[in-house]
């Protein structure tokens, strides 16, 4: 059975899901705790992890109340698990924080909150973000995307601006789109992005606010094939809504050729 989280109400829940994380979920925790903003909740969704990641969380749930920690009964798969912390959430506001992520400055959270409270018809702000390895180092890579609805919008159905572990949207605007379709395995964010971007405005804050870890070995031909095949699904999914569906249409077929051939 899973296991309930206790009632914790803050303007803000972040959602951090998990799979055999115990070697980095620690650095992405602290990277909570760091936040100059106080009013969080953080709910840890584990989907069944078989390492030390319990072990590891255990400590701060004693440390931190606003820490909670909910054990799935089963492997049920990242967009299930995030629409799981989602449906647990309290509050206006929802985060997002992959276990393997961590942000990179203590002023993030609250400014993406600041930018929602300032604007209602906004749903969802993300950030700039820079590439780490395994072992936390920077790589040297780093994703600038657009600031504003209109330069966003322009290439958003054919290029994601949001970093999955970027994102602070409305809950509301969550709801209103369904959640994350777990028909889709690799694109679930991008869809969800977009759905909420038919009634709500994009932003993005132009700070490296979050370092995304990337993995040795993790872009397999395999997952190539699998996100070509959903973008060129996701463009032809939201082509009415959004500008450019042409270019994503031969963007997308050109990473699935590329792909097919192992490249």
């Amino acid at each position: 059975m899973e296991s309930e989280p206790r009632a914790i109400e803050a303007a803000v829940t972040i959602i951090m899901p998990t799979y055999n994380r115990a070697g980095f979920i620690a650095e992405a925790i602290d990277s909570v705790v760091d936040q100059a903003f106080r009013d969080w909740k953080l709910l840890i969704v584990d989907d069944g992890s078989t390492d030390e990641t319990r072990s590891v969380v255990e400590p701060y749930l004693k440390r931190d109340g606003r820490i909670d920690y909910v054990v799935q009964d089963q492997n049920r798969g990242i967009a299930f698990t995030r629409n799981n912390g989602v449906a647990r959430s309290t509050g206006p506001y929802i985060a997002m924080l992959d276990s393997d992520d961590a942000w990179a400055s203590d002023e993030k959270l609250g400014l993406q909150i600041a930018a929602l409270e300032a604007d209602p018809k906004l749903g969802i702000v993300g950030t700039w973000f820079e590439i780490i390895d395994e072992k936390g180092m920077p790589t040297g890579v780093r994703k600038s995307f657009p600031e504003d609805d209109k330069g966003i919008r322009a290439k958003e159905i054919y290029r994601n601006a949001f970093a999955q572990s970027s994102v602070v949207f409305r809950r509301e605007a969550f709801v209103k789109a369904g959640g994350y379709d777990g028909h889709f395995v690799v694109n679930d964010d991008h869809d969800l992005w977009l759905k909420i971007g038919r009634s709500y405005r994009f932003a993005t804050l132009p700070r490296y606010d979050l370092r995304y870890r990337r993995h040795p070995g993790n872009i397999t031909v395999t997952r190539r094939k699998t996100m070509a095949r959903e973008g060129l699904e996701i463009v032809k999914r939201h082509s009415t809504y959004y500008p450019g569906s042409l270019v994503g249409r031969l963007k997308g077929l050109g990473r699935l050729g590329l792909a097919s051939i192992g490249r």
